[in-house]
């Protein structure tokens, strides 16, 4: 069926991963989603375009949608947070950045980008290394934590505790 929403969905995928085309992605996902209004999966990647397209009111609209649909949805929280700390609502951020670690806290992309926010926005490096040591004791992939952290010290011009983290096996 050509006009069924999961193949305007597929061909979505298609021309945003294969084909580089973003205006065309969104085309087919606008169609995918008018078939399909309670799929948080498509709402979010009409989020994630809108961001890459610097069209923040419809990103906006589209990522608290996803989370609306689907709180526990892989990186929907993530993706909401990283939405509120570029519009400089930082309270909100970082209620979302908590969520995305209570949702996946076996993911590494949420510590990381919790840690960038708290350095970024409070200047708390104690706070930011306090959130990265979870991640490495929680996450499956803790050595991207770890090269994280590393860099963060680098930052701070720790640099006996960057060669440490560095030296360490975080491969589990």
């Amino acid at each position: 069926i050509p006009d069924h929403p999961e193949v305007h969905f597929a061909q979505g995928i298609f021309y945003q991963w294969c084909l580089d085309d973003p205006a065309a992605a969104i085309r087919e996902y606008e169609i995918a989603a008018e078939g399909q209004p309670g799929n948080g999966e498509i709402v979010k990647h009409l989020g994630e375009l809108n961001v890459r397209a610097g069209n923040w009111p419809k990103a906006g609209k589209y990522l608290e949608r996803s989370y609306e649909i689907e709180p526990d949805g892989i990186g929907n929280a993530g993706w909401l947070g990283g939405y509120y700390f570029i519009m400089g609502d930082y309270e909100a951020a970082e209620v979302y950045y908590r969520k995305a670690i209570q949702t996946s806290p076996e993911s590494s992309s949420p510590y990381r980008f919790y840690a960038h926010f708290v350095k970024d926005v409070y200047g708390d490096l104690e706070r930011a290394r306090k959130i990265l040591n979870e991640g490495i004791l929680n996450s499956d992939n803790p050595s991207t934590i770890a090269s994280y952290r590393a860099q963060l010290e680098i930052e701070a011009d720790n640099f006996e505790s960057a060669l440490q983290i560095i030296q360490n096996d975080y491969s589990g």
